[in-house]
């Protein structure tokens, strides 16, 4: 039997090494040293964080910020920027963090 791992790749993103809260954002330096900015969606049938353009507040379209959930999860300001996400957007975390749309079969 194959490890589950085999089955479902897991994305691997760079650790963050430094994190802190602009505006309610993220602006985060990557282990690596790349620059990473999150705003976190609260509207629409999508919530959820977006990553952004980290020199202009722009939306990167093509980015897939949730492959970033174990590196925003497990740095402690990055955590505590979800936390205040939850306390301030209960409904809109909920939907985004249970991943609803994937029990249905992927994103909607």
């Amino acid at each position: 039997m194959s490890d589950v791992s085999d089955l479902v790749p897991i994305p691997e993103v760079p650790a963050l090494a430094e994190a802190t809260v602009v505006d309610g954002r993220l602006v985060a330096t990557t282990e690596d040293g790349r620059r990473v900015v999150f705003a976190f969606e609260v509207e629409g049938s999508d919530p959820g964080p977006v990553q952004l353009d980290p020199d202009r507040p722009e939306r990167i379209d093509d980015a897939r910020p949730d492959e970033w959930l174990q590196a925003l999860v497990t740095h402690p300001v990055s955590a505590a920027w979800l936390d205040g996400v939850k306390a301030e957007h209960p409904a809109a975390f909920d939907r985004w963090f249970g991943q609803r749309g994937y029990e249905e079969g992927g994103e909607q």
